[in-house]
C-alpha cells in the first residue's frame, strides 16, 4: 500500500516526496487547507514524534532556531515592563516594585521563557518535599531580571531595588562589583547616585508637607568611631559626632491650630517655672491610684499568660489595661531629614542643629514660622538641657527665643526616658557580683547561665538595654509574681488552685493580696519599722524590685498601645525615682520641667503634645 501510494504521488507529477508534502501543507484551496489543518490538529504531535525519532538533532536545531526568535521577542517585551517610566521617581519605583508582579508579567508576556525556566527547575510546580529554605519565586524573578538586563540595560526596576537594599545593609564595594558584573544589582557609584536622587525626591515631599501640615521634629546625636589599621599623619583613629533628625505629621492637629501666640512670652532672662511645692514635687493621689490600678491589671495578666485556660474561661470578665488619653490607631509616616555633621553636645551645637533643621524645611524666616505656627519638637536629654540653659543664661537668649520659640519648652524624647528608666531599675537592683546576697539580678543572670553583662551604679558603662529588659520583665518579674500567687493561694501548688477557681473575683482578690504583700511600698515601710534583727532586707528589696518592674511593664504596654496618659502617670513616679537614686538628676530635672509645663500650657498645645 505504501509503495502504491508513492507511485501514485509520482504519477501525479511530483518528482519527490518533499514536493508533495510542500504542496500539501502549502495548499491554498479552502477544502485542502481545512483537511491539512484537521490533520495537524489531530496528529501533529505524532508527526513531530516521528521526525524526532528519525533525526532528533535536526528537530533540536529547528526548535532552537524557532525558540530563539520567540525568546528574543519575549525578553524584549518583558524588559520594557521592568524599565522605569520616563521621569519616574526613584521612590515610586521602589514602592511599586513587587516580585509577584514581575512573575505575573512574565507568565503573561513571556510564556515560552516562563515555562522553560520552570521546567529547568527555577521554580518547581510542586513545592512539597522541596528545600523550604529557598524562595523559588525570588530565584525565578532574579533570573528573569538578569535576562532582561542582558537585553536592555535600562530594565532596572529589580536591580535598583536590590542595590538600595544592599546599600542600606552596608554591603561592601567589592560585593557590589561582583553582583553588578552578574547583572543582579547596579554598580556602587550608580547606587550612590540613585540614593542621592531619592533623598532629593524625599526632601521635596517633605517641603510640600511642611506647607500643609503641622509637623513634629525629632532629633538625636549619632556617634561613629572610625578605626585605622595603620596610623598616618593624615589617617588616624577618630570619632565623628553628628546629628540625625526626622519629621512626622502631628496627628490630630490641623494647620492653624497652633499659632505662635499660644506660647507664653518670655519676660525674664532666667528659666521661670510656675510650680507648687505640694502638688508638683510628688505624684498626686489620683496619679498614684491610676498607677496602682495598672499594677493590679498587670499582676492578673501575668497569671493569665501562665494559665491560658483561665483566660479562656473568664474571657467575658477581662478588661483592657487602664488607660488615659489613648491615641487612636493610625499609621505614622516618618520622613528622615539629611544628616548633619554637627556635634549637638554643646550650646552652640544645639543651636546650629535647630538652625539647620529650620533651613532644611524652609522655615528659617519669620514669615514662614508665623504661617506654620508652633513646631512640636523632641530631642535627646542633653540637647534639651542645653537649649533651656541657652534660653536663660546666654546673651543670645532673645535670638534663640525668637528663632526656636516654636519648639515646645521642656519637650523630652520619651524613648530616652524609657531607656533611662529601664536601666535605672537594672542598676538599682543589680547587686554586687560574687556577693553573698541570696537575691539580685546579677545572681539570677548567673544562675540561668546567661551571657555575663555589666550593670550597677558603679559600672563603667551602661547595661545593654535588651538583655537587662528581658531579664527583668520576661524572666524575674513573672517568676516572682507567680511564686507570690503560689504563696498566697492557700493550695499546695498554683496548678491545684488554678484548676479549682470558680469566679474571676477570686483571681482579682488574690492579685490584690499579692500586690499588698509583695509589691507595695507601704509594706516595705511597715517591714522597716522592725528591729535590725527582725528585718529581712532581701525580702524588702524583692518587694521594691517587683514594684519597679511592674511600673516598667506598665510603661512598655502603654507605649505599644499608645496610652499617653498612662505614660505620663509613669513619668510622674519615675521623676521621683530618678531623683531618689541620686544618680540621674538630669533626667529628673527634664521630667519635672515637662510635667510642670503640661499643667501650665494652653489646652490646645497640651492636646497636640499628647
Amino acid at each position: 500500500m505504501l509503495e502504491d501510494a508513492i507511485r501514485g504521488v509520482k504519477s501525479a507529477g511530483f518528482d519527490t516526496m518533499y514536493q508533495f508534502l510542500d504542496s500539501f501543507f502549502g495548499a491554498t484551496d479552502r477544502q485542502q487547507k481545512a483537511a491539512t489543518t484537521r490533520l495537524v490538529n489531530e496528529h501533529g504531535a505524532e508527526i513531530l514524534d516521528h521526525l524526532n525519532d528519525r533525526r532528533p538533532e535536526l528537530v533540536a536545531d529547528w526548535m532552537a532556531a524557532v525558540n530563539k526568535k520567540t525568546l528574543e521577542k519575549e525578553v524584549k517585551v518583558l524588559a520594557e515592563s521592568l524599565r522605569p517610566n520616563y521621569g519616574e521617581r526613584v521612590m515610586d519605583t521602589l514602592q511599586t516594585f513587587a516580585v509577584n508582579d514581575l512573575l505575573a508579567d512574565a507568565e503573561c508576556l513571556a510564556p515560552t521563557l516562563w515555562h522553560a525556566l520552570k521546567a529547568a527547575g527555577a521554580m518547581p510546580d510542586e513545592l512539597d518535599g522541596v528545600d523550604s529554605r529557598k524562595e523559588y519565586r525570588v530565584i525565578l524573578a532574579t533570573i528573569l531580571s538578569m535576562l532582561c538586563y542582558s537585553s536592555n540595560e535600562k530594565a532596572s526596576n529589580m536591580r535598583l531595588t536590590m542595590s538600595i537594599f544592599l546599600l542600606a545593609s552596608s554591603a561592601s564595594r567589592a560585593l557590589f562589583d561582583v553582583l553588578h558584573h552578574a547583572g543582579i544589582c547596579m554598580s556602587y557609584t550608580t547606587t550612590l547616585v540613585k540614593a542621592g536622587q531619592m533623598g532629593k525626591e524625599r526632601l521635596q515631599t517633605i517641603l510640600r508637607i511642611v506647607q500643609t501640615s503641622v509637623i513634629l521634629i525629632i532629633w538625636d546625636n549619632i556617634n561613629i568611631a572610625f578605626k585605622v589599621g595603620q596610623q598616618r599623619a593624615d589617617a588616624k583613629d577618630h570619632f565623628d559626632n553628628g546629628t540625625t533628625a526626622s519629621m512626622l505629621k502631628a496627628y490630630g492637629v490641623e494647620p492653624g491650630d497652633l499659632p505662635l501666640d499660644l506660647l507664653p512670652p518670655r519676660t525674664t532672662s532666667t528659666l521661670d517655672l510656675k510650680f507648687n511645692l505640694r502638688e508638683d514635687y510628688l505624684p498626686s493621689p489620683a496619679t498614684s491610684a491610676a498607677l496602682q490600678a495598672a499594677h493590679l491589671w498587670h499582676l492578673t495578666d501575668i497569671l493569665l499568660v501562665q494559665y491560658p485556660t483561665l483566660r479562656e474561661r473568664f474571657s467575658a470578665s477581662l478588661t483592657p489595661p487602664p488607660t488615659d488619653f489613648a491615641i487612636p490607631v493610625h499609621k505614622t509616616e516618618q520622613f528622615p531629614l539629611p544628616a548633619m555633621h554637627i556635634d549637638e553636645s554643646t550650646i552652640d551645637g544645639t543651636m546650629q542643629v535647630l538652625d539647620q533643621i529650620l533651613k532644611t524645611l524652609g522655615l528659617d524666616s519669620a514669615e514662614a514660622l508665623k504661617k506654620h505656627g508652633i513646631i512640636l519638637g523632641a530631642g535627646d536629654l542633653l540637647s534639651l538641657e542645653l537649649l533651656l540653659k541657652a534660653s536663660g543664661s546666654r546673651r543670645e537668649s532673645q535670638e534663640l527665643t525668637e528663632n526656636f520659640g516654636m519648639f515646645m519648652k521642656g519637650q523630652l524624647g520619651l524613648f530616652h526616658a524609657k531607656m533611662a528608666g529601664f536601666r535605672c531599675v537594672g542598676n538599682e537592683h543589680w547587686g554586687i557580683p560574687n556577693h553573698a546576697s541570696p537575691w539580685s539580678l546579677w545572681r539570677i543572670n548567673t544562675l540561668l547561665g546567661r551571657k555575663p553583662i555589666t550593670a550597677g551604679w558603679t559600672a563603667k558603662k551602661l547595661p545593654p538595654f535588651r538583655p537587662i529588659t528581658e531579664l527583668i520583665l520576661d524572666i524575674t518579674l513573672p517568676a516572682n509574681i507567680l511564686d507570690g500567687f503560689r504563696i498566697h493561694c492557700g493550695k499546695h501548688s498554683l496548678d491545684d488552685w488554678a484548676s479549682e477557681v470558680r469566679s474571676f473575683d477570686e483571681i482579682t482578690c488574690l492579685a490584690a493580696e499579692v500586690y499588698r504583700k509583695l509589691c507595695s511600698t507601704r509594706e516595705v515601710s511597715r517591714l522597716r519599722l522592725r528591729s535590725d534583727v527582725q528585718r529581712d532586707v532581701p525580702h524588702e528589696n524583692i518587694i521594691l524590685f517587683n514594684r519597679d518592674a511592674l511600673t516598667m511593664r506598665v510603661l512598655r504596654t502603654a507605649v505599644k498601645a499608645g496610652h499617653v496618659g498612662t505614660v505620663i502617670t509613669v513619668l510622674h513616679h519615675w521623676m521621683v525615682m530618678f531623683r531618689g537614686s541620686g544618680k540621674m538628676p538630669k533626667y529628673a530635672n527634664a521630667l519635672f520641667h515637662v510635667l510642670v509645663d503640661l499643667k501650665t500650657m494652653d489646652p490646645k498645645l497640651r492636646c497636640a503634645w499628647f
